[in-house]
């Protein structure tokens, strides 16, 4: 059998491992196989964080008739560096290792051990080059990359670019639950003096707290929820200002659970606000024969008796309490009229605190989807 003078080489890449086939006379026919594979955290293809030791097999097959050796092998690394490993020595930034034989139709493996110490926030890949050179000075080589990426440090900059513009929004809404608006009325302007069943007494005594404070919500004056407020964005505060550390990126689903279960008494008071403000329109469409919203309600029995509020500025509210002033010039309406104006006020008020309690809960929403958004999107690596 003849073998061509000449060598040709071809770098073959595999992912994750990369293989090599060299066919030479001067291996008198040995065939010999090269082959690099991440092993561990590193085989799963998602990028490594600083810190992490990823392990490398490499491996060795002669599939020749005859043993072959000694074979040298070198490793020449790219954005990741060397851990101490047994059998390997550092030679001008070349990893080496010897092989004294390589049996014939066998194989022999080393493992390297590598470490990340620094990588960028986005994933980059890191390349490992490996050569295996025989007796004659012939060489087969094969290379390698590792996904790296700082998923924690990408992460916490996420968190500290939405600190405030997350916070804030959700104090302002907290707030304005507490304080009401001072443009309402002071107090119901047409309470019902008749009997009433007990749900629609129960709404009127909901809607009527709110009315006593201008629309502020008394439980959110409480000291107790306004510390939840507080400890809440004491707590978020802490959460996005820690150091970027491989923990950061743990456990986020029980964090934002976390955060829900200690908010949840004050999202089960709005949850509650909701339902009355809906009961209180359906008795409101029952009693009026109007459909629609609440406003729309409202603004149709203000027209039948007599009030044309100004439908792009005036608060139904506002426009309630107007027509309660015109009735004492001398104005007088039906009672039926005066009925059905109360439970249209009733759902006024509850719509109104409803939409406040909204707010918050928009705002607070805005916050967990805004951590969960940065978490999916940075805490990518294998940790």
């Amino acid at each position: 059998m003849q073998f061509p003078s000449a060598i040709s080489v071809r770098l073959c890449r595999f992912l994750p491992a990369a293989i090599l086939l060299l066919t030479s006379a001067s291996l008198h026919a040995q065939s010999i196989e090269l082959t690099v594979t991440p092993k561990g955290n590193a085989a799963a293809g998602r990028p490594l964080p600083p810190g992490a030791l990823p392990v490398l097999s490499i491996a060795l097959r002669n599939n020749g008739k005859t043993a072959l050796g000694p074979v040298e092998i070198s490793v020449r690394l790219e954005a990741i560096t060397a851990a101490k490993t047994e059998g390997w020595r550092q030679q001008g930034g070349v990893l080496r290792n010897s092989i004294r034989s390589v049996p014939a139709s066998a194989g022999v493996e080393r493992m390297l051990r590598l470490r990340v110490d620094t990588a960028p926030p986005e994933p980059s890949n890191a390349r490992v080059l490996v050569e295996a050179k025989g007796p004659d000075g012939k060489a087969v080589s094969a290379e390698t990359s590792l996904r790296v990426a700082d998923c924690a440090g990408a992460y916490r900059t996420r968190l500290a670019n939405l600190r405030e513009s997350l916070s804030e929004p959700m104090r302002d809404a907290a707030e304005d639950m507490r304080r009401g608006d001072p443009a309402l009325p002071l107090g119901r302007q047409f309470p019902y003096g008749g009997k009433r069943n007990s749900e629609l007494a129960r709404l009127e005594r909901l809607a009527a707290a709110f009315a006593a404070r201008r629309g502020g919500d008394a439980q959110m004056a409480t000291e107790w929820f306004r510390y939840m407020i507080l400890r809440w964005e004491s707590e978020l505060n802490a959460y996005t200002s820690q150091p970027a550390n491989p923990g950061l990126c743990a456990n986020n689903y029980y964090q934002i659970a976390g955060y829900r279960q200690g908010l949840l008494p004050i999202t089960k008071h709005i949850d509650a606000t909701r339902a009355a403000a809906e009961k209180a329109l359906e008795l409101a469409r029952k009693e009026s024969g109007e459909r629609g919203g609440t406003d729309e309600i409202v603004r149709a029995l203000l027209k039948s008796a007599g009030s044309e509020p100004d439908s792009n500025g005036t608060h139904v509210l506002a426009a309630l309490a107007e027509l309660r002033a015109s009735l004492r010039n001398g104005q007088r309406l039906e009672p039926d009229m005066i009925e059905n104006l109360s439970v249209a006020e009733t759902a006024a008020w509850l719509a109104d605190a409803d939409r406040r309690g909204q707010k918050l809960v928009q705002a607070i929403e805005q916050v967990l989807s805004a951590i969960a958004a940065a978490h999916k999107e940075t805490c990518v690596c294998a940790f």
